[in-house]
């Protein structure tokens, strides 16, 4: 592809919290693309519904028989018949939580563009790829350094958003995520320090993990709202989500609005950007002490923190349209 010239793209990707919609403006505004998607339904399936009892017994018919769900056919049946409608052929299709999807519908995928790549926005350990799966792609980028090593994925960092706002002012700690039984009582143990130095919080999870030290949430936080939440505090908090070594968007969030993070993410000590000033590392026996928060954030250097924005990121994504 000439490197003038405007890359063709589709994105397959889960209805989430509205991520997809700022992937879209920056494969746009950072890639000079033109960007169609077909979402999808994840968490697993929660929103595919029964049309009816027949198609009901249907589902139970294929799971106990062709070990196939229903609810898994679905979107994927709902993502070929767009691209059919489509009648394109890109330059490029991205393809988020492939593990999703089954081969057929890759392979197919794949008939409809130059590049097919995946975007693996979780660890190997938690939503595992098969090789038939892996062979499919001509490159699959990773946010887990240990998954690009063990599997040969390309290491991508997630990214922070461009904001208006930049300020390490701000009240408070501030954190949103899934809940787990390991999580509830770390989070429980980390409330309980931060109150023993006369810190604020606001914790926010989904699960059914009632605790008097979270508020609990019936549906998903819109991104944007995420970052305004953000905004208005002084710092993050970030529990890993498993095994799993890569960094999530809470830590690229802290670095982009210039707030202090805590995390028990050891990893990130590899990054260039970190500093133990701006960075909690959470470890057993050491509690979160008081001068964490009376220290002013230290900005990192505009060069370190621009290759880790949207930007950065999203020409990444894309440069296997520029390749010969």
């Amino acid at each position: 592809m000439n490197p003038t010239q405007q890359p063709n793209i589709l994105l397959i990707w889960p209805s989430f919290a509205q991520l997809s919609e700022l992937v879209e403006t920056g494969l746009r505004q950072y890639a000079g693309a033109k960007v169609r998607t077909i979402h999808f339904d994840v968490a697993p399936y929660a929103f595919c519904q029964y049309a009816n009892v027949g198609q009901r017994i249907e589902n139970l018919f294929l799971k106990h028989c062709y070990k196939r769900n229903l609810k898994k056919i679905q979107p994927i049946q709902k993502i070929l018949q767009e691209l059919k409608n489509s009648h394109c052929y890109f330059d490029l299709i991205i393809v988020n939580r492939a593990d999703m999807l089954d081969s057929h519908c890759l392979e197919q995928l794949k008939n409809h563009a130059t590049h097919i790549i995946a975007h693996h926005w979780d660890s190997m350990r938690m939503c595992p790829l098969s090789d038939e799966h892996k062979k499919i792609f001509d490159r699959i980028y990773s946010f887990d350094k240990d998954d690009c090593t063990r599997h040969n994925f390309s290491f991508l960092p997630n990214f922070f958003v461009p904001t208006e706002t930049v300020s390490s002012q701000g009240t408070g700690t501030y954190c949103i995520m899934g809940l787990d039984s390991a999580r509830v009582k770390l989070l429980e143990q980390i409330a309980s320090q931060l109150e023993a130095i006369g810190q604020t919080y606001q914790f926010l999870g989904f699960g059914d993990f009632p605790s008097p030290y979270i508020t609990r949430l019936n549906s998903t936080r819109p991104y944007p709202q995420v970052l305004k939440d953000i905004e208005s505090s002084f710092a993050i908090l970030d529990l890993k989500r498993g095994k799993w070594s890569g960094l999530s968007f809470r830590c690229f969030e802290a670095l982009g609005m210039h707030k202090k993070l805590i995390t028990d993410n050891t990893s990130i000590e590899s990054y260039d950007f970190f500093n133990p000033n701006n960075i909690w590392v959470l470890r057993d026996g050491v509690p979160i002490t008081q001068d964490f928060f009376q220290t002013p954030y230290q900005p990192v250097p505009e060069d370190i923190k621009n290759q880790y924005s949207l930007k950065a990121w999203a020409r990444e994504l894309t440069s296997i349209t520029h390749q010969p």
